[in-house]
């Protein structure tokens, strides 16, 4: 399950980094460069009803990952959904491919709990490039990510967002202080997202369908 906190960086200034959020140090920084490649079908049945199926390539990681993404669910000002990663050691090549890795791991199955009967041949449907930097703050088994990411579509200008994830179950109530913290911090400089990266890369490459 992710649950996360995301924001559009509007600002012009260089991002800044907290040495503390929510009470926890930042324990240590990492950059990458990311390619992740998204499928779905010929009407975006995937994208139509909240969920999304991709593949990330990350110059730092020796394999790719293939990632399922469920409807999110908005609490208050947290996004969550089921997630679920797997490494691979290529992406699939499109056509029944997909199809057939989605059926090893079962993800097939939360396809069909979707509401698609059948989302047919899966295509690659586009490519974001992302520069992101990622910050993670610990404190014994709590656990926060922070990470800014710098969004190059295939069209269109480029965005900066801001995320910050739980990735632990005990760091859960602290995603609203860090909330608090974040906009005391940037202010004006951080808004809401009017929608979703795999939605935006959608809504560039074909406005008919979205």
């Amino acid at each position: 399950m992710e649950v996360e906190l995301q924001y559009m960086y509007m600002g012009e200034a260089m991002p800044v980094v907290p040495t503390e959020l929510a009470k926890l140090p930042l324990a240590r920084s990492d950059s990458f460069l990311l390619t992740d490649t998204y499928f779905d079908g010929e009407e975006l049945p995937l994208r139509k009803a909240g969920c999304s199926l991709r593949v990330r390539v990350s110059n730092g990681d020796a394999s790719a990952v293939l990632t399922w993404k469920g409807k999110a669910k908005r609490r208050k000002r947290k996004k969550v959904r089921a997630e679920i990663e797997l490494p691979i050691t290529a992406p699939p090549a499109g056509g029944e491919e997909p199809l057939m890795l989605l059926s090893r791991h079962g993800i097939d199955r939360l396809i069909r709990q979707a509401g698609i009967d059948d989302p047919g041949r899966l295509h690659a449907i586009g490519e974001l490039r992302n520069d992101r930097s990622r910050h993670t703050y610990v404190r014994g088994l709590l656990r926060l990510e922070l990470t800014w990411d710098r969004l190059e579509y295939p069209i269109g200008r480029r965005e900066t967002r801001v995320e910050v994830e739980a990735k632990s179950s005990s760091a859960l109530r602290y995603l609203t202080q860090a909330d608090e913290e974040l906009r005391r911090l940037f202010a004006d400089d951080l808004d809401s997202p009017r929608r979703g990266k795999v939605k935006e890369l959608c809504a560039r490459l074909y406005p008919e369908l979205v």
